[in-house]
């Protein structure tokens, strides 16, 4: 990327500011692959084989109710 750079602009101390706009950079921060070591692999949820067996409940902006049962995938909503 400096080659890039130096292509059309150049000054005293340019690799050193370009090290460290990319550093300071809030988008660099943001995008950059991470280093840390991963928590290891995703495991599958238990397929449940009877309805209404397992079940999500949640919220939604205090007002909604949603319960949903996972084998049929059917949602019920309450108010």
């Amino acid at each position: 990327m400096t080659e890039l750079v130096i292509q059309n602009y150049w000054w005293l101390g340019v690799t050193k500011d370009m090290e460290k706009y990319v550093k300071e950079c809030n988008i660099y921060q943001k995008m950059k692959n991470r280093t840390e070591v991963l928590m290891g692999k995703l495991k599958l949820s238990k397929v449940s084989e009877k309805p209404w067996t397992y079940l999500t409940v949640d919220f939604i902006m205090k007002l909604l109710l949603v319960v949903c049962n996972r084998l049929p995938k059917m949602t019920h909503l309450w108010q």
